[in-house]
């Protein structure tokens, strides 16, 4: 929170693993507390911002990474709760103040990578994961159509992009597209992945509908907006953005599918404690057992990454080699040039010198 009260936002710079590594409070935004009607409950969310994995060679070290930091998590919990795990769904409903949750995984439009197909493999078995869109103002409404289905279909087969004679086969866990969680949202199953788009800039919204649906009071409040020469796109218009509908999701309609993904977080905990225990309480170790399944199809990608960084290198480095083999023959040239106007030109001053002469005698 700002000293102001106010919410802290992103401020849309890159995330750096370094500093998700070193300090990851600081990349954390605290929601002002809800209270649920319907549960009598106070709801308290954290949204933990993490780095992606771009165009990192390793990236089997940045899945460790993100391994460790979600078994860390639940490692507080469970010398918070010293290893407690008798009570049942109902009663430790958000009671785990430092697992996470869902993970919100947003891919990039267009176009599905392997990789990020491999990772939200490894991710799901850990924590619920949802995919999501990003930039989506940047596909039309067929494109969105067909990059959505393409995305749901190799979710559920994951060996479309990552297969494999010799390696355990890749498996998402779909919990957070079950059709249970979705039905009661009014959110069809070929709507998803969710499409967003959000913005630095800001607009006034004044529709007393929309604010309504965040839940907001008061009439100043601003949405994120996109310019462009042909018009804008908004964020909490349903037409051009799903954060409504992400919004729902989370929270839910009466917190139902809230409870969904909580009562999953906690299953996972309980199973987590049992690993742990047999690890002798030692995270590395399970992320070891975790990144088993998903790392060597990574350990792959990074050698091919790495391959093909070098032939690119090569690649540069023949180039460069003749553009100097070029230049150098055009240096010989220059000099053979500069010497023939050299001697040409003391062969002209040995002229005009012994002409000179003669015409002094006479």
């Amino acid at each position: 929170m700002a000293a102001d009260g106010a919410l802290k936002t992103h401020d849309g710079s890159a995330t750096s693993l370094t500093t998700f590594q070193e300090s990851p409070n600081t990349l954390k935004t605290v929601v002002p507390p809800m209270d649920l009607v319907e549960s009598g409950r106070r709801l308290c969310i954290t949204l933990q911002d993490a780095p992606g994995w771009s165009d990192d060679i390793n990236v089997v070290w940045y899945l460790r990474r993100m391994i460790q930091f979600i078994l860390g998590q639940r490692a507080k919990d469970y010398k918070l709760m010293a290893g407690a795990r008798a009570l049942d769904e109902v009663a430790m409903c958000g009671q785990l103040r430092h697992s996470i949750t869902a993970c919100l995984y947003f891919i990039t439009p267009h176009r599905l990578k392997k990789v990020d197909v491999i990772i939200m493999c490894a991710l799901s078995q850990l924590v619920t994961v949802i995919p999501v869109i990003a930039k989506a103002d940047t596909m039309t409404e067929t494109e969105l159509m067909t990059y959505r289905q393409q995305v749901c279909a190799t979710l559920q087969d994951p060996s479309v992009v990552a297969a494999s004679n010799t390696l355990p086969a890749l498996c998402f866990n779909n919990f957070g597209l079950q059709h249970k969680v979705l039905s009661g949202l009014d959110v069809a199953p070929d709507h998803l992945p969710l499409a967003l788009i959000t913005s630095r800039d800001t607009e006034s919204m004044t529709n007393p509908n929309l604010l309504g649906a965040l839940g907001l009071r008061q009439t100043d409040f601003k949405q994120p907006v996109r310019r462009y020469r042909w018009g804008a796109a908004y964020a909490f218009n349903h037409e051009h953005s799903d954060l409504l509908l992400l919004k729902r999701l989370l929270l839910g309609d009466k917190v139902g599918s809230l409870y969904a993904l909580l009562d999953e977080s906690y299953r996972r905990y309980v199973e987590f404690c049992q690993q742990y225990e047999d690890a002798g309480q030692q995270v590395p170790v399970l992320v070891q057992t975790a990144a088993a399944s998903s790392t060597p199809y990574l350990d792959y990608e990074d050698y091919r990454n790495a391959k093909t960084a070098v032939e690119s290198a090569q690649q540069a480095m023949k180039i460069l080699m003749a553009e100097n083999k070029a230049l150098l023959e055009k240096l010989k040239l220059l000099q053979a040039a500069k010497k023939q106007l050299a001697e040409r030109d003391n062969g002209n001053a040995t002229t005009n010198g012994h002409g000179n002469k003669g015409t002094t005698a006479n």
